[in-house]
């Protein structure tokens, strides 16, 4: 996950070295309730992305000049988005600290054996470890935006409930056992074995297999012992064996990518509703606050005063992206379209709203 971070930061690593020394007077690109993000940021931002080792993974399966053109898009796209979810942040009273900023550094460093690898992936990517703190600080402010809406969001028990109901198979368990061998003929003869042991000796010969044999360190110190597990928390060949299987009974060796398991089951039952209740209150406000989240952001947009310069392409505050308006746009085109700028100092016309 850190590592997938760093390759995030990427791009808007180059957004902040390229934004450090913008000429005021230079053609915009796109600009923000005013504020303006020149041509020469983006194409400076650019030329720092083709001397990466990303821009040279891409263009091996990809035209050069597709990638180009995407990059400006995105690159443009996540200037205009910060620039929109600061003040958000700023309105409702968040502050990212320095020590919140720090301990997410040191969660990124802490995901490479050392810091000449660490070192390299930020090259790799076209970053400083210098860049670093402020990019960081971007992303944990939009978290804490998320956080901060989903806070206020409380279903009703109704709504709880409601959920349960509707989606009661989520909440069947199974408990079981298990034996992991290697070999198929081990995992035979140890399963014909327990299959033909008396349903009074069962229990005990299971488990003490399991912690002879078994090659899962983890439930073999148990005897064997699974837990309860729902659908989709194990691989899908044990799943479907174990289901297969009544109270007590014994599988036949199982087949799956970590060897041959001996199955027995153990138990089934429904979660009681109060056992996953803040699970689901959790799960419902979560979802909630997300729909509530790219509202927001959507509303922002509209409301705000974004303008994108037509060479770029045009902004969708649906996705917040800017991409191509029609087919016939060239990637990398030199010159923005005869459509008027508005205002002073080239500034760029206003992007039409969505048709969507």
């Amino acid at each position: 996950m850190k590592t997938k971070l760093l390759a995030l930061l990427g791009a808007a690593a180059l957004a902040f070295a390229a934004c450090a020394d913008a000429e005021i007077t230079a053609p915009a690109a796109a600009t923000v309730d005013g504020e303006k993000i020149t041509v020469d940021e983006v194409e400076r931002a650019l030329a720092q992305f083709e001397d990466t080792g990303q821009f040279e993974a891409l263009t091996a399966e990809e035209e050069p000049d597709k990638v180009r053109r995407q990059f400006q898009q995105g690159y443009l796209s996540q200037i205009v988005r910060r620039k929109i979810m600061r003040p958000l942040a700023e309105e409702r009273g968040l502050e990212v600290g320095r020590s919140e900023v720090d301990e997410s550094l040191e969660a990124i460093k802490a995901d490479f054996p050392s810091d000449q690898e660490f070192e390299a992936a930020l090259d790799q990517q076209g970053l400083s470890p210098g860049q670093l703190p402020e990019l960081v600080r971007d992303q944990l402010t939009e978290e804490a935006l998320r956080e901060d809406l989903r806070a206020e969001i409380e279903p009703s028990d109704d709504d709880l409930q409601s959920f349960y109901d509707e989606n009661i198979d989520r909440y069947n368990q199974t408990k079981a056992s298990h034996i992991l061998l290697e070999k198929r003929g081990q995992a035979e003869g140890v399963a014909s074995e327990l299959q033909g042991a008396k349903p009074n000796q069962i229990d005990k010969l299971f488990a003490q297999q399991a912690r002879k044999l078994s090659q899962d360190p983890g439930s073999g110190k148990k005897g064997g012992d699974l837990g309860y597990f729902g659908a989709g928390q194990l691989v899908p060949e044990f799943e479907q064996a174990a289901e297969e299987l009544e109270l007590g009974e014994v599988s036949d060796p199982v087949k799956s990518e970590f060897g041959f398991h001996i199955i027995r089951l153990t138990d089934r039952r429904l979660q009681p509703f109060e056992e996953v209740r803040e699970q689901i209150a959790q799960e419902l406000s979560g979802a909630e606050a997300e729909d509530a989240f790219q509202e927001l952001i959507v509303q922002a947009y509209e409301d705000g005063d974004v303008r994108v310069n037509s060479r770029y392409g045009e902004l969708d505050p649906e996705t917040q992206r800017i991409a191509d308006a029609t087919a016939e746009d060239v990637p990398g085109a030199e010159e923005p379209s005869e459509t008027p700028p508005a205002g002073e100092g080239g500034e760029p016309p206003a992007t039409p709203p969505s048709d969507q």
